[in-house]
């Protein structure tokens, strides 16, 4: 079975990755990451309207989440846009119901009440004089949840940061233990705040690239305490991979079928079920030498989402 986990460090920069690198937890898996050094985000470039188009990959004229309140005219503070009605296209988190997986949300902002959400804890605080535990209950958390938050109760100081951060941490990881959701999507934002309080570049961001780390560790090992695990390549694998993509297909030759099938055995020999084929060229080897179900080719799954967005029926995927 297949798991995702996608965890948005809000307000990260390019220039956190030269701390991340030489921490203990990112230090583990960033030889074997694939990383992309440059983005341009969505316009407005703030919190909901940019998770909302990371979960739908819309921009907000289509998903019309525009800004972290609601647009009410003539207000001068709306409420917040805390719930998944306001989204006007599916989630990853809809498509992953739909398909039958479990899913889990963990303070992604705009999923309050989504029906296609097993395991939610909702970016959301109490409006009008409720308990913290009865505004999770409200946005959607189930028994199981409140279980879990019980749990941790005494950790959280809700908006107070690493606190809130901490708490919802130690939530997520006991969620993957539990129940080993398909999807899971968590939102820390110890480094917003923190930036918003003392600047781009300071000893506080920097403390708090620390704590996302010793929190990072804390999702790896749930994730090894739930038996799910993740495998990329050995080293003179991952090289031969680099040679079939750059010696081989952008050369205009055919892949060099021993180097990529000596990756595949590895990961094979990892206990994979699939392999991810996340690098355009890769498409190319799937197409000439007719791969199997094997692998996921990602150019091939954008192109299909994309083409479902615009209401058209993919055919020969």
């Amino acid at each position: 079975m297949r798991h995702v986990i996608v965890i948005s460090e809000d307000a990260m920069v390019f220039e956190d990755t030269e701390t991340l690198k030489h921490l203990p937890n990112f230090g583990k898996i960033w030889d074997k990451a694939a990383r992309v050094n440059r983005v341009r985000s969505i316009y407005p470039t703030i919190t909901y309207p940019c998770h909302v188009s990371m979960m739908t990959g819309m921009y907000p004229d289509k998903h019309g989440v525009v800004n972290n309140e609601r647009p009410i005219m003539c207000e001068k503070s709306s409420p917040w846009e805390f719930f998944a009605s306001a989204v006007k296209v599916p989630t990853l988190f809809d498509k992953a119901h739909e398909a039958g997986m479990k899913t889990a949300c963990i303070f992604w902002p705009v999923c309050a009440q989504s029906p296609s959400i097993d395991y939610l804890l909702a970016e959301y605080w109490p409006q009008h004089g409720e308990s913290v535990r009865q505004s999770y209950i409200d946005a959607g958390a189930s028994p199981d949840v409140i279980k879990i938050v019980d749990r941790y109760a005494n950790l959280n100081v809700p908006r107070q940061h690493p606190e809130a951060d901490n708490f919802i941490t130690m939530c997520a990881a006991d969620i993957i233990r539990e129940f080993k959701p398909q999807l899971l999507m968590l939102h820390p934002a110890n480094i917003d705040a923190y930036r918003h309080g003392t600047g781009v570049f300071s000893d506080k961001v920097t403390h708090g690239l620390h704590e996302i780390d010793v929190w990072l560790g804390d999702i790896m090992r749930a994730c090894r305490d739930a038996g799910i695990e993740w495998a990329a390549p050995a080293g003179d694998h991952q090289d031969d991979i680099m040679s079939v993509i750059y010696d081989d297909i952008k050369q205009g030759r055919r892949a060099d079928m021993a180097k990529f099938g000596g990756a595949v055995h590895d990961l094979k020999k990892q206990g994979c079920d699939m392999a991810v084929l996340g690098c355009t060229e890769l498409s190319l080897v799937k197409r000439d030498e007719h791969l199997g179900k094997f692998f996921i080719d990602s150019t091939e799954v954008l192109c299909r989402h994309a083409l479902e967005a615009c209401g058209v029926t993919p055919i020969g995927f």
